[in-house]
């Protein structure tokens, strides 16, 4: 079996333990994090993404098997599921250390994330309807889980008797903005679009407006990115 083929593989296992741990200890973490940073937090049904993320997901590494990404993105992407799967009970667990490692691990899993979809070199292959399906499933992953950082450090910071306002959820909005726009990437700002939508205690003011202002630039700038990098190639 080849080097791809394997990478494959362990992403598909390390997925499995990530819904393995969700399925363990998730009931827990929607009340854990009711107790904290009210203003960051997106409704309950905003989570319902998952489903979406895992479900691509899920198509994407059956593609896999016979158009495998390169290794080193299949491991980055694995890995970052290994983070997730620990961050879960870590975070349940609900004392000021373990929100704090939990934070620390999901910052982690973001990077490692971004690495899998950079050295994968996702969105490169605008002909191949499989690899474009690969690459949706890894930036809607990623994306929320840069989201998924930004409330687990929101989590952290109010632990610590810290009031987290609005304005925090510019991290991850930034965040993105930068990847999409380097990269070129045309997903990964629609999970963080998603979350500022869903906010469930905010009304819309000026600062959750112009965040949604931002996104929708960024996205702008990231499909042109993406177009003009997609002409490059065929020069």
């Amino acid at each position: 079996m080849v080097p791809s083929q394997l990478g494959v593989i362990l992403l598909a296992l390390c997925i499995a333990a990530s819904l393995a741990s969700n399925a363990a200890y998730g009931s827990t973490i929607g009340s854990v994090s009711a107790q904290h940073a009210a203003a960051i937090t997106p409704a309950s049904s905003a989570f319902a993404i998952w489903g979406v993320i895992y479900a691509v997901l899920a198509v994407g590494v059956v593609v896999q098997i016979r158009t495998p990404l390169p290794p080193p993105s299949n491991v980055f992407m694995a890995l970052s599921f290994v983070l997730v799967a620990l961050w879960v009970p870590v975070f349940v667990a609900n004392t000021p250390r373990s929100i704090v490692v939990s934070g620390m691990l999901l910052a982690l899993a973001s990077t490692c994330a971004m690495m899998a979809i950079v050295s994968g070199q996702c969105w490169t292959n605008e002909t191949s309807a499989s690899s474009l399906l690969v690459d949706t499933g890894f930036s809607l992953y990623t994306g929320w889980l840069i989201v998924a950082t930004g409330l687990s450090v929101g989590v952290a910071v109010e632990k610590y008797g810290v009031s987290v306002p609005l304005e925090f959820l510019f991290i991850p909005v930034f965040v993105g903005l930068v990847f999409a726009i380097g990269v070129g990437d045309p997903v990964i700002l629609l999970p963080v679009a998603w979350a500022v939508f869903r906010l469930e205690n905010e009304p819309w003011h000026p600062t959750r407006s112009s965040m949604i202002v931002l996104l929708a630039l960024g996205e702008v700038a990231g499909v042109f990115r993406l177009l003009r990098k997609w002409g490059h190639g065929h020069e």
